[in-house]
């Protein structure tokens, strides 16, 4: 069964991870763990309960701030930038890829986004999840809602609260 873990450096091997993009590799090998030291991110394992020390697939988040989509309603009242949860960086291990791993991934980062608000786990509130998409993958996160920011840059995604937490409750009701 898979579960997603806190990373922790003397459990999970993070060289034995390979999703196929060597930038992703040596994010999770070298900064993840001081990312989270130095409370600049989190990192994210999902594991196989019964081999903890092998990485599925990883997330990692930190808070960032972004201004709201002009054709947003949250825009017309806040034309400057607001607080908002970034997903810096996500990956599947090559030997999984393909069986719905980052659509378990993307899914939890959801919950997590909505949780912050419903459950009141932060200081303060955020407008939802951004996400800079890779040239290619932006379909994927479409098709859980996210859209650009601006159409100037159409990889820069995001998803409003509002949807993370439609998102949350239709899961777990």
């Amino acid at each position: 069964m898979l579960e997603i873990q806190t990373l922790d450096k003397n459990i999970h091997n993070r060289n034995g991870f390979d999703c196929g993009d060597e930038a992703l590799n040596k994010f999770l090998r070298e900064q993840a763990s001081s990312g989270s030291k130095r409370y600049l991110s989190r990192t994210k394992v999902l594991v196989d309960n019964q081999n903890l020390s092998e990485i599925v697939g990883f997330h990692t988040l930190s808070y960032s701030e972004s201004s709201a989509p002009v054709e947003s309603n949250l825009y017309k009242r806040y034309p400057y930038p607001l607080p908002i949860l970034l997903l810096n960086r996500m990956a599947v291990d090559i030997k999984y890829q393909g069986q719905r791993i980052g659509e378990q991934l993307l899914l939890d980062v959801i919950n997590q986004t909505a949780r912050v608000e419903l459950e009141g786990l932060a200081p303060a509130p955020v407008i939802g999840l951004l996400v800079d998409a890779k040239d290619g993958k932006e379909r994927f996160y479409t098709k859980y809602g996210f859209s650009p920011v601006d159409t100037k840059d159409p990889l820069r995604l995001w998803l409003p609260i509002s949807i993370c937490i439609e998102t949350y409750k239709a899961a777990n009701s």
